[in-house]
């Protein structure tokens, strides 16, 4: 489960690329990718307008994907859970207690890059860069579950 604060932006992003990729390789009965916000600002409502256009033009399906809200069960319902910065990631951290199976790491630890954190473009109005840091790493997400 791919994780940012609103779930309209970089988290839902994530979870088309990444089911695009998984896709891509016939794993798709295989993996399961989700998202979903650490706040219920936007709950079940589309990603934004600017990640539809960036997931459009590379060809990459956004369809059935609403914004939800991270609960303390889906760190027992998924194998892992994939923060898109540093402050999600200790709001998801903090969610954890003894029944908490999934694995947390941020997005970045599955990049060779020198970043840490997901910009939220939100924010910054990048959309572009924000696809190609969620890309790269996802790729390096996917060939660590795949070995």
């Amino acid at each position: 489960m791919f994780v940012c604060l609103g779930n309209i932006c970089r988290s839902p992003m994530a979870e088309a690329v990444f089911r695009h990729m998984v896709k891509r390789e016939g794993l798709d009965d295989k993996i399961f990718a989700s998202s979903c916000g650490t706040a219920n600002y936007h709950t079940g409502k589309s990603p934004h307008s600017g990640t539809m256009a960036i997931l459009n033009s590379h060809g990459i399906s956004h369809d059935g994907i609403k914004a939800s809200t991270l609960e303390r069960r889906h760190l027992q319902e998924y194998d892992g859970i994939v923060a898109m910065d540093e402050e999600n990631l200790s709001d998801i951290i903090r969610l954890k207690n003894k029944n908490s199976t999934a694995w947390v790491k941020l997005l970045s630890d599955f990049s060779d890059g020198n970043w840490v954190s997901v910009p939220d473009p939100w924010y910054t109005g990048d959309f572009e860069q924000t696809y190609e840091l969620v890309t790269e790493a996802c790729e390096g997400l996917l060939q660590n579950i795949t070995g």
